[in-house]
């Protein structure tokens, strides 16, 4: 088994959201963001894990993990 640098509770898409977000220095978590965020769904077509883009990581397949984590990279 392959250790994963996956956040357990992250989704998929919140995984990619936040890999995908410029560094700022404003960040604010705590507010209500999209289901899934702008830019993220073509990642996630690409990816194949479109249908699974609110699954939390824990709850992924361990061949679905890989493929977000080629997509965080």
């Amino acid at each position: 088994h392959q250790i994963t640098r996956l956040f357990p509770r992250l989704t998929a898409a919140e995984h990619l959201a936040v890999a995908l977000q410029p560094p700022r220095l404003d960040l604010c978590f705590w507010r209500a963001a999209p289901r899934v965020p702008e830019g993220v769904a073509p990642w996630l077509r690409t990816l194949g894990l479109e249908a699974r883009a609110d699954v939390p990581a824990a709850a992924l397949a361990p061949g679905e993990q890989r493929l977000l984590e080629i997509g965080l990279a």
